[in-house]
């Protein structure tokens, strides 16, 4: 199993590991879905997707989407 996202300059020991990993999740998917930090679950999603500050050559954007729901 090859995993179609590793750079061609990984190692062959890394790209071993990686396949391991994979076929062991093939297998054995986990109970629970990998934690994400940028998942609803996090402590500042609210404060994250309601206001983006976006650095641009000419300055600073900053984008509010309104009031937390």
């Amino acid at each position: 199993m090859t995993d179609r996202h590793t750079a061609p300059d990984t190692s062959a020991g890394e790209k071993a590991w990686r396949d391991i990993v994979d076929d062991m999740f093939a297998v054995h998917p986990p109970a629970e879905p990998l934690h994400d930090p940028y998942g609803p679950d996090s402590d500042d999603y609210a404060t994250r997707t309601r206001e983006q500050v976006i650095e641009l050559p000419g300055g600073l954007v900053r984008v509010d989407y309104g009031a937390a729901v």
